[in-house]
Order: structure tokens, then C-alpha cells, then sequence
């Protein structure tokens, strides 16, 4: 793989990267519109991959990291999700984790 190369995948993956942003957008608004009208459908559709995104903070650029962050915040804001002590819990940790990582230090 020459410089060539790797910035054809550099490329491709800002695409991807991209989508994720819009799907954080898009669920964010349907959060923030419907509430609990919208949480089966972002539940089903989004929150296992930004779920897994936060898996893997350290493989992440910042913007992806920002998406799944920015993802939960509208979730956890706008829709009765809040209720889910555990989920919760788990997020209050990973929230600190990366408050506390290099990832903050910019």
C-alpha cells in the first residue's frame, strides 16, 4: 500500500465518518421532536452503533467520538430512556473515562 492508497481510504473513511454524523443529527432531531414517539425507532436503528462506537474510544477520531457522545445526549435528554438506571450508569462511566483521557486534553 503506497501514499496513493492510503489516501484513498483516508478519503473513503471520511465518508463514512460523515454518515455517522448525519445519522447522529437526524436522530437527534427525532429525539428532540417526538420524544417518546421516536425512541423505539432510534433505539432499534442507531443506538447499538453508537453504542459500539463508545466501545472503542480509543480507535475513534474526535468527530466520531463527539457523534456517539452527542448521540446519548439527545437520547438520554429527550426520551424516557432516561429511565434506564443501567444504561445510565454505564454511560456516567464512560462519559468520565474520556473527560479524564488524552482525547480531553485539547
Amino acid at each position: 500500500m503506497d501514499e496513493e492508497d492510503l489516501d484513498n481510504v483516508k478519503k473513503d473513511l471520511a465518508k463514512v465518518s460523515a454518515v455517522g454524523t448525519q445519522i447522529m443529527e437526524l436522530t437527534g432531531q427525532l429525539c428532540e421532536i417526538f420524544k417518546d414517539d421516536a425512541l423505539a425507532v432510534v433505539r432499534d436503528n442507531a443506538q447499538t452503533f453508537f453504542a459500539t462506537q463508545l466501545q472503542k474510544t480509543n480507535e475513534l477520531t474526535e468527530e466520531e467520538l463527539l457523534d456517539a457522545l452527542c448521540f446519548f445526549c439527545d437520547f438520554v435528554l429527550n426520551t424516557s430512556i432516561n429511565k434506564d438506571s443501567a444504561m445510565l450508569a454505564q454511560l456516567t462511566a464512560k462519559y468520565i473515562e474520556v473527560a479524564e483521557s488524552s482525547v480531553c486534553e485539547n
